[in-house]
């Protein structure tokens, strides 16, 4: 049985081996070189690379052969994103859709973080002035302190951006 064109058998293992395409293959890349696209450059040199070679951890021709296909999906893509970098030069801004996908995953991580203190607490007395979490939930004087500082964060943010001079936390 012929085996997948892009599995290879290497030391009782399947690798994934992608020949890029001679409109490619080592050619020099042009500088910025987008990180989307490191997978294809050789960094030393600062040329794209001959092939894209992954692992498929796997001694089995069956599980080789199910695994490669996202990879030559993936491979796929990145040849097309490149020719387009070569043609065009890297891109001028980032796109919607990254962007996109940036703010989601910060939204996301601002709301595990949000709920994990949410039900946890601080502990904060102010009337004893101590800070005794009990991992209860928020107290009273929790919840104002939250709210303090999320206004204050919020008022910054908006300034730096009014400014157009964000921080590097933003």
């Amino acid at each position: 049985m012929a085996r997948m064109k892009y599995v290879q058998r290497r030391a009782n293992r399947f690798e994934f081996r992608f020949p890029l395409p001679d409109d490619l293959a080592g050619k020099a890349a042009p500088v910025p070189w987008p990180d989307s696209l490191a997978a294809l450059l050789n960094a030393k040199s600062g040329r794209l690379k001959t092939e894209i070679i992954r692992s498929l951890q796997t001694a089995d021709a069956k599980a080789a052969e199910r695994r490669a296909l996202a990879h030559i999906g993936e491979a796929h893509r990145l040849v097309d994103q490149a020719r387009r970098v070569m043609k065009e030069g890297p891109p001028e801004g980032i796109s919607p859709e990254h962007i996109a996908s940036l703010v989601r995953e910060h939204e996301v991580e601002l709301l595990e973080g949000d709920e994990k203190l949410r039900r946890t607490g601080i502990g904060l007395d102010l009337q004893q002035v101590t800070i005794d979490p009990d991992r209860l939930g928020m107290t009273d004087d929790d919840l104002e302190f939250y709210r303090f500082v999320i206004r204050s964060l919020d008022q910054g943010v908006r300034r730096q951006a009014a400014k157009m001079r964000p921080s590097e936390v933003v």
